[in-house]
């Protein structure tokens, strides 16, 4: 018999690297500790806007509250949804914004200035998540649709629209093993929160209650210097209700790569994740430390 579960998260992110993006929506504090990887992960709602084909495979009823921040005044939060409790159809959605303060460019710099005034560079974006999902063969195959619709509003460039458009299959063979590919970026609105046109293959293996393993691996079609390889990889372990978690990823498109961890309490009343991103590079100064604290609730 399936067990109908609720899921409550409210997360706190400290330090987020860059700008807040679509792609690092909807996150929560274990799919960072594992290094990001995500597009095989059918127990999370961030299949929202990782793979929404994994939104099928599992039946499931989830609810989720995120609220991140970091010292610099970056701010930001999101409300999502995944219903898959009913037949082979799963339907996800989500809302976020998010509040950020970028350093300047040469794009971003105004004409003139005043004296002894430094330029704001703040950047509001609010996105909204839609997903759906349909499984076939006793849910050991599904595919699925998501797309993110919102707005930017930049101090210096003014309000502009954002979209994207992503579809992706999932694969559960057997308990423990489930494979995912997606395609991003297929929606061509060009905007600073635009996602790259990319592919990316996920590969998840493990058990529910126990140890798991994880693996991203894909191409961003659109990085001028040829670079766009990506690449997600973490794991997770299991000693009665602890669950430490390590992982890494590589950015090629942003030359950037980073060591993941964390540690989580999980029972059947909930859990709390703490993880931890800690990016790799001469220029690390530690407020570019990203930091992620979960909150569970079942019933």
């Amino acid at each position: 018999m399936n067990t109908r579960k609720f899921t409550l998260t409210a997360s706190v992110l400290l330090g987020l690297v860059g700008s807040a993006s679509a792609n690092e929506g909807l996150q929560g504090a274990n799919t960072v500790a594992m290094g990001g990887a995500s597009v095989a992960n059918h127990e999370d709602n961030v299949g929202i806007a990782a793979n929404p084909a994994m939104l099928a495979l599992k039946p499931r009823y989830d609810l989720s509250g995120t609220l991140f921040g970091q010292l610099d005044g970056d701010l930001g939060w999101n409300l999502n949804a995944v219903d898959s409790s009913k037949g082979i159809f799963a339907f996800g959605a989500g809302w976020e914004r998010v509040i950020v303060n970028p350093p300047l460019t040469d794009v971003d710099l105004p004409g003139w200035t005043t004296p002894g005034v430094t330029p704001t560079n703040r950047r509001k974006t609010s996105i909204f998540h839609v997903a759906a999902s349909v499984a076939a063969k006793d849910r050991l195959i599904s595919f699925g649709i998501s797309g993110t619709m919102g707005t930017v509003s930049h101090d210096r460039l003014g309000k502009q629209l954002t979209g994207d458009l992503s579809a992706g299959v999932g694969l559960r063979p057997s308990e423990t093993a489930t494979f995912g590919i997606v395609a991003h970026g297929l929606l061509p609105i060009e905007s600073p929160e635009r996602i790259p046109v990319s592919t990316v293959l996920g590969a998840r293996y493990g058990l529910e209650e126990g140890p798991s393993v994880g693996l991203d691996v894909g191409w961003q079609f659109e990085d001028p210097n040829g670079l766009g390889l990506i690449t997600r990889v973490g794991a997770e372990g299991a000693v009665g209700i602890a669950r430490p978690r390590l992982g890494f990823s590589y950015d090629g498109p942003e030359r950037q790569a980073a060591v993941t961890g964390g540690i989580g309490a999980d029972n059947a009343a909930g859990a709390v994740d703490f993880g931890v991103e800690v990016p790799l590079g001469p220029d690390f100064s530690g407020k570019e430390i990203r930091g992620v604290l979960t909150i569970r609730l079942r019933t």
